[in-house]
C-alpha cells in the first residue's frame, strides 16, 4: 500500500515537473518573439545589442526598441536604435567609417563582397519599411483605363518636408488627373499628406 502511494506521489511529481517547464519555455519563446538579422563591416567587429555581445547573423530579442553597437579599432563606433516589432525579422546592416590611415582603404583589400551584401540588403530593408508606412506605394505603378493617367512613386520633390517617396502623376487633360486623384483616395490614401508631383503630357 506504501510502495503504491510513492508511485503515484512519484507520477504527480513528473506531471507537475512537466508542466512548470512547458510553462517557463512557452513563456521563453513568447518573450524573445523577434529577431534582429546583423550583418556588420569590417566582419571582426565587435557587436552588442543593449549592452551584450553578440555575433553576427539572427538574435532572438524581445518586441520592442534595441540599441545595436559597433566597435572596431581603426573605425568610427556606430550605434543604432532598432524597432522590431512581435515575430518580425528585421535587418540591421552597419558599415564602420575608417578614422584612421591604417584603415582608410580597408573595403579595397578586405570584406568588399560583405559590404556590397550589406548595402543590397538595405536597400531591400529600406524599400519594405516604405512601403509598410505607405501602402499606397503595394500597388503602383498604376495606370489608367485607355492610357488617361499613369501613377508612380519616386525621390521626393524640392518641397517636401519628410523625405519621403513622391507620388508621381502623368496625365493628359484635366480631368484625367483628377481621375488618377480619385483613385489615390479610393486606395484609402490622404492626398492632403502625399508629396504628390503633376506632370503633364504624353507618357
Amino acid at each position: 500500500m506504501m510502495a503504491n502511494k510513492k508511485f503515484w506521489l512519484f507520477v504527480c511529481l513528473i506531471l507537475i515537473g512537466g508542466f512548470l517547464a512547458l510553462a517557463v519555455l512557452t513563456r521563453s519563446n513568447s518573450k524573445d518573439s523577434a529577431q534582429i538579422d546583423l550583418l556588420v563591416a569590417p566582419s571582426d567587429s565587435k557587436v552588442k545589442i543593449d549592452g551584450k555581445g553578440v555575433k553576427s547573423g539572427m538574435t532572438k530579442v524581445t518586441p520592442g526598441q534595441h540599441l545595436v553597437s559597433v566597435t572596431r579599432a581603426g573605425f568610427i563606433s556606430q550605434q543604432q536604435n532598432v524597432t522590431v516589432a512581435d515575430k518580425e525579422t528585421h535587418f540591421v546592416g552597419i558599415i564602420l567609417v575608417s578614422n584612421s590611415p591604417g584603415t582608410a582603404d580597408w573595403y579595397k583589400t578586405h570584406d568588399a563582397d560583405l559590404v556590397q551584401s550589406i548595402n543590397n540588403r538595405l536597400f531591400d530593408q529600406t524599400s519594405k519599411d516604405l512601403v509598410k508606412d505607405n501602402p499606397l506605394l503595394k500597388v503602383l505603378p498604376h495606370i489608367g483605363p485607355a492610357l488617361t493617367y499613369r501613377i508612380d512613386y519616386g525621390v521626393p520633390s524640392a518641397a517636401s518636408k519628410t523625405g519621403e517617396p513622391a507620388i508621381y502623376v502623368r496625365y493628359r487633360t484635366e480631368l484625367d488627373k483628377q481621375s488618377a486623384l480619385q483613385w489615390i483616395k479610393d486606395q484609402g490614401a490622404d492626398t492632403t499628406k502625399l508629396d504628390i508631383v503633376y506632370i503633364q503630357g504624353n507618357f
